[in-house]
């Protein structure tokens, strides 16, 4: 059973950081490349898979 602040984090990652994340990758879009864009929307669409998959699989309180 997850904890409420667990479950809280868990949801911020799912919605929040691909957001903030996507808006950051647009603003060092010309520093870090194509391969960096690739890697970095790569990176957040994992941490979100795994943070609702995590809520998924899961017994809430």
């Amino acid at each position: 059973m997850l904890s409420e602040t667990l479950l809280w984090l868990l949801l911020a990652l799912t919605f929040v950081v691909p957001t903030l994340g996507a808006i950051l990758l647009r603003l060092f879009e010309h520093r870090i490349g194509d391969i960096g864009m690739v890697v970095g929307s790569s990176l957040l669409l994992l941490i979100a898979a795994v943070a609702l998959l995590t809520i998924a699989r899961s017994s809430l309180p």
